[in-house]
């Protein structure tokens, strides 16, 4: 962890949590700024840049997502559990994949969660934490411009690591899933999301939506 990243995560998540404290709607923005908080990957500029890139789409995929169909109870439920299965299939596909699909899926069971729980627009919602998501990245880049700066535009040195090809991971993937550790991840991911589902049945005056959260962060 590095000091732009400390500094960011906190007046991202600051600027919102003392809007939220004066009972403006955009103190959800702190969501957008925690789901960013250690998404962006070290090296140059440019690579900063596609990163923080590649993390606000997820979010913007699973937020629009929940907003669209968190509030039709039941099927959002059966829709969640399919998604996360999917996505935690896919994410077999390499590393970047694994980080991305496990990403999704805790954005899409936190916005869902919000959404579900609470009054407000769900496309206020969408926005304020798009909003937030993105303060969050301007905040990134503006700092790691300036400390680029300072440094006089040095660059570090990345060794050259060769990549398998898209077939050479396709090829990965499929091999993985023909066995049963290849489906190790999402099966757990799925049997705990769809055992939380059944206590909000049960329990629907509680806000489970946090155990799944929290599952879905143990659950590697």
């Amino acid at each position: 962890v590095t000091a732009i990243e400390i500094t960011v995560s906190a007046l991202a998540m600051a600027v919102p949590a003392l809007l939220a404290a004066r009972g403006h709607h955009t103190g959800l923005g702190l969501i957008g700024g925690m789901a960013m908080s250690g998404t962006v990957a070290h090296g140059r500029l440019r690579t900063q840049a596609a990163s923080a890139g590649a993390a606000s789409l997820v979010l913007m995929l699973a937020a629009g997502l929940a907003c669209a169909l968190a509030r039709l109870g039941g099927a959002w439920q059966i829709a969640l559990l399919l998604i996360a299965g999917l996505a935690g299939v896919i994410g077999g596909f390499d590393r970047a994949m694994v980080a991305a699909s496990m990403r999704y899926v805790f954005y899409l069971v936190m916005v869902g969660g919000i959404v579900s729980t609470t009054t407000a627009d769900p496309l206020l919602i969408f926005v304020v934490v798009i909003g937030g998501a993105l303060f969050a990245v301007v905040l990134h880049l503006a700092m790691a411009l300036v400390v680029a700066h300072v440094r006089g535009h040095a660059v570090e040195q990345v060794e050259d690591e060769r990549k398998p090809t898209v077939r050479q991971r396709f090829n990965r993937l499929r091999r993985s899933l023909g066995e049963p550790a290849g489906w190790q991840y999402p099966v757990r991911l799925v049997s705990c999301l769809g055992a939380v589902s059944l206590i909000h049945r049960f329990f629907s005056d509680h806000d489970v939506h946090w155990a799944a959260l929290a599952l879905v962060l143990l659950i590697e």
